[in-house]
């Protein structure tokens, strides 16, 4: 039975990815991000904290319009 003295992930800092990523690369996560964030707001049933399934499905439609 072996014994695992060491981590299974790297624990060395690193580098940031943000700070590798060129300016379009930013630009686009600039924008992405805060779309992502009013989605999620807005299908996340605020009483349970989780997506709600009828609201998503009412988003996707009306984003597909």
């Amino acid at each position: 039975m072996p014994i695992v003295t060491h981590p299974a992930i790297r624990t060395t800092s690193e580098a940031p990815l943000v700070a590798k990523q060129n300016r379009l690369a930013r630009v686009a996560d600039a924008h992405g991000q805060p779309r992502t964030r009013m989605y999620l707001e807005a299908v996340t049933d605020p009483k349970t904290g989780l997506v709600d399934p009828v609201r998503e499905e009412q988003l996707l439609r009306i984003m597909a319009l």
